[in-house]
């Protein structure tokens, strides 16, 4: 889960204000936000999975390197595995998307949310004028 971030301050020994916001999220309460809260999930999701297609990578890269270079027989077998890795990282994304935007109350925001008519038009909008 990309909320269990303990990140700890090297100099001084104590938890940054990022470690307690991880647990305050851990604990339900998105202290930034929920939509801020959701791309920092996201971040951590995509950190965790880009390791382990960067692990697989680097045992192609080895066997490609012993068995021939660039022509090496492996090279379509990692097409395939990263095809499929990226269909599983969009998945589970998916899903732990849905599952955070139900816990924070998320679902139908869309829906919810009025319009804002002060910020609808605006004189302080500039617009670029073609010469």
């Amino acid at each position: 889960m990309a909320c269990r971030l303990d990140a700890v301050d090297a100099a001084a020994g104590a938890p940054t204000r990022l470690a307690r916001e991880s647990r305050s999220c851990r604990d339900g309460v998105v202290p930034t936000g929920e939509k801020i809260g959701l791309y920092f999930v996201f971040l951590g999701h995509y950190t965790e999975q880009a390791g382990v297609a960067a692990i697989i990578g680097v045992i192609v890269w080895l066997a490609a390197c012993l068995t021939g270079g660039v022509n090496s027989p492996v090279i379509p077998f990692f097409c395939v595995v990263m095809s499929v890795w990226a269909t599983v990282f969009l998945e589970t994304w998916k899903r732990k998307q849905s599952r955070y935007a139900m816990e924070w109350g998320m679902v139908g925001i869309e829906e919810i949310e009025e319009e804002r008519p002060d910020f609808l038009e605006s004189d302080l909008v500039l617009t670029r004028r073609r010469h």
